[in-house]
């Protein structure tokens, strides 16, 4: 088949430039990798150390030094630990820096250093190397450069292939596949709106009516999706909250999440030791004792303890106390050592865990823990909430608005299919022999005998990106109500059909009917 330039070209070119793209982000890859491979290769020595304390802010003067090398605050701050370092003589820095990613206060970290030159380091593993992370990057988009252009060069090959007669054919099968979605489309639309639509056969309210119906469904959708997502994640965390896991004594991880744990005492906890409140007073650590096992207790009221007995559920979160708080830490360390519990432990650490039993608010933690279905459930309700005026038009077409007589169903299809009445398609109004029926703010039947007057109010709005005006038809009539008839919205000013609502085109066209058939 023959093919013209422009075609050949874009069959060149395309599958070409994605082709070098992935050899340069794979070399760029490459390189990376062999960088981060030499890093791990030097760095042999290793070393202990702990998160102490995780702050908020800059750290002027440790950003630009070795031991902060890990440490990126930003240009408004942000979070970063304090990593303590056991030194062993070669690695001679007490304190790191680093972000918040990797650990929290308490986290037990090893720094990886190369003994000849120990200002060359990383904490973790490996993967927590910036080289490593970039070298992943670029292999991966090299990677999808090679699918691209494998994808290019099938595509105007199976293009070229075709004949205009498949061509033609593939137009007619994919004009009837829309033809019969259309229709399918039309007789479940009819299906779902029949209960609405049955007491009328004019097209232009059945058609209304449908779009209001269809209207109202998709925001109840909208509404239930919300409440849904948002009930969930209050129920979840208020679960979380009141059930917790099991605390696995003796066998703690060394990352402490936000984790709910429960437990359930054998005795009435006993005060373990006290420590100083920022801003004065102090508190107190409590022993729960749960089995054979041992775990201290903090933010527990003295109130709450003197009401407790065996068998009481208490729950919290697992918390480490700091290095820093070395009198706190002995004193824990003196009571296990005193009950005998101290000896069992697997390891020293282990018995600085303890449970943090202060008053979580249900909302705060729901945010914290639960925050993608309050998010997306409040999203879901506020969309929801601009689109509620349709079950007010719902309503107003099963029970349409009527200024004094009120018209029945049958009467108003009668009224709407009558041989003089008039479609104003320009403002959704039928003019009928007898009344005016409105039918895009749900249906509104107006008697000619009951108008007074009629005037056209236009409002204009504005955002940040557009400007868009309305245009009011008020129904004044002769026992002061005002109803609203229509309304017609001209968003970019130049629609021609909404232009035509002023005051000359509704005298001649609903005052001048109106004369006609009074």
């Amino acid at each position: 088949m023959y093919k013209n330039d422009k075609s050949s070209k874009k069959e060149f070119f395309f599958p070409t430039f994605f082709v070098i793209l992935m050899f340069i982000l794979g070399i760029l890859g490459l390189i990376c990798f062999y960088g981060t491979k030499e890093t791990i290769k030097s760095c042999t020595n290793e070393v202990k150390g702990i998160v102490d304390h995780e702050g908020y802010g800059f750290l002027k003067e440790k950003r630009h030094s070795v031991a902060g090398k890990y440490l990126n605050t930003g240009k408004n701050g942000k979070y970063w630990i304090e990593i303590y370092v056991n030194t062993d003589g070669l690695f001679t820095y007490e304190i790191l820096y680093a972000g918040r990613s990797y650990g929290s206060e308490g986290d037990r970290l090893t720094i990886h250093y190369n003994p000849d030159n120990p200002d060359e380091y990383y904490i973790g593993d490996y993967k927590t190397l910036n080289q490593y992370g970039t070298a992943i990057f670029f292999l991966i988009l090299s990677g999808i450069m090679l699918v691209i252009s494998i994808i290019t060069m099938i595509y105007y090959n199976v293009k070229g292939e075709k004949t205009e007669e498949e061509k033609e054919k593939r137009r007619r099968e994919k004009k009837k596949k829309e033809a019969d979605c259309k229709k399918k489309a039309k007789e479940r639309l009819d299906r779902n709106t029949k209960f609405f639509t049955k007491k009328y056969t004019n097209i232009h309210i059945r058609k209304h009516i449908q779009d209001s119906v269809t209207g109202s469904k998709m925001t109840l959708w909208i509404w239930l999706i919300g409440i849904a997502l948002f009930s969930s994640s209050i129920v979840r965390t208020y679960i979380d909250i009141h059930t917790g896991d099991t605390i696995p004594f003796n066998n703690y991880s060394d990352d402490i999440d936000e984790t709910y744990y429960s437990v359930i005492i054998d005795e009435k906890p006993i005060e373990v030791c006290k420590y100083n409140i920022y801003g004065g007073g102090y508190g107190r650590y409590y022993d729960l004792k749960v089995g054979n096992d041992h775990i201290p207790a903090k933010y527990l009221s003295e109130k709450k303890i003197n009401g407790m007995d065996a068998d009481t559920k208490i729950c919290g979160k697992l918390r480490r106390i700091s290095v820093s708080s070395e009198e706190t830490r002995e004193a824990v360390k003196e009571y296990y050592q005193k009950i005998g519990y101290y000896d069992t432990l697997k390891d020293e650490e282990y018995a600085y865990y303890y449970l943090d039993c202060s008053k979580k608010s249900l909302w705060e933690e729901s945010k914290n823990n639960h925050g993608i279905g309050i998010v997306f459930g409040l999203t879901f309700i506020i969309i929801a909430l601009f689109f509620s005026y349709t079950f007010l038009h719902t309503i107003k077409n099963i029970r349409p608005a009527c200024s004094g007589k009120r018209y029945k169903a049958e009467e108003i299809d009668k009224l709407a299919n009558d041989i003089d009445t008039e479609v104003i398609n320009s403002i959704e109004v039928l003019v009928t022999p007898y009344a005016l029926i409105g039918f895009n703010r749900g249906l509104t039947v107006v008697d000619y005998s009951d108008i007074y007057g009629i005037r056209v109010e236009t409002n204009r709005h504005r955002t940040n990106y557009r400007k868009w005006k309305t245009y009011c038809i008020i129904i004044e009539t002769k026992t002061h109500k005002k109803i609203l008839l229509t309304e017609s919205e001209d968003q970019y000013g130049h629609n021609k059909l909404a232009r035509q609502l002023d005051k000359r085109f509704v005298e001649y066209k609903l005052l001048g009917k109106i004369g006609e058939n009074k």
